[in-house]
């Protein structure tokens, strides 16, 4: 065994020790990337706004827009919150066939809400999404005018000559197990646009050949220069693989 004169020195020595590390703590540096930003992912900013619009709450959000006269504001059918004196709605298809492949193939509504402020006021129109969650404003500009989007993804336009069309899924396996269906809801046109999307919302720009692996029910949306397909995730269950055409 040890002496006591050992242990005496052991007790003497190990507080010294532990005074030490506190006195000189190891400096962080806090000036590297996130772990998130070091992947290639961001967090999508949720208190955004314009000109003539603001995203307004927390986890559940609404879009607050004010129209101009004369202007309109395109929505989904019940997206209506709340809306000033002399702006009136009206119904707008698209285009007979375009409005039955929407419903029929996508799932998608059939109709579209156009909101028009007929005063020489501005008038102001909250639209709120189909469930609680964020709001989301994507610029389609920036994606050569068109996007590929989840279905019931899109909430609201600015722009009331969006078009809706239908893409087929690139292969089978997409088809049946990418989570997205057989059918691809395809948003054609100009200027923002609003998706409603629950939990936390990342977004990432591919580079050229680059592959990246999600599950199929967090997919929102993906650029026309991407392609998905599905991969076998242990024994039964798949996830979306999305890869930027090179």
């Amino acid at each position: 065994g040890w002496s006591r004169q050992a242990l005496s020195s052991m007790s003497n020595y190990i507080p010294s020790a532990v005074a030490n590390i506190v006195a000189v703590p190891v400096q962080m540096s806090m000036d590297g990337q996130s772990p998130l930003e070091s992947c290639g992912w961001e967090a999508v900013d949720i208190h955004s706004h314009g000109e003539n619009w603001s995203v307004v709450g927390e986890s559940t959000q609404v879009l607050m827009a004010k129209l101009l006269s004369e202007q309109e504001v395109l929505t989904e059918p019940g997206g209506m919150m709340i809306h000033s004196s002399g702006i009136k709605p009206s119904m707008n298809m698209g285009g007979l066939w375009l409005g039955i492949r929407r419903a029929f193939c996508a799932g998608e509504s059939c109709c579209r809400v156009q909101w028009k402020n007929h005063e020489s006021q501005p008038k102001i129109m909250t639209i709120h999404p189909s469930f609680p969650s964020k709001v989301v404003p994507v610029n389609l500009d920036e994606f050569q005018g068109s996007m590929y989007m989840k279905r019931a993804a899109w909430m609201a336009s600015l722009n009331t000559q969006l078009e809706f069309d239908i893409k087929m899924a690139p292969s089978c396996t997409a088809a049946w197990c990418a989570g997205q269906g057989c059918c691809l809801t395809l948003v054609k046109g100009r200027g923002l646009t609003f998706l409603n999307v629950g939990g936390t919302v990342l977004k990432k720009t591919l580079r050229d050949g680059e592959k990246v692996f999600i599950d199929t029910s967090a997919l929102v949306a993906w650029a026309t220069t991407a392609t998905i397909s599905a991969e076998r995730a242990g024994n039964c269950c798949t996830i979306v693989r999305v890869c930027r055409r090179g």
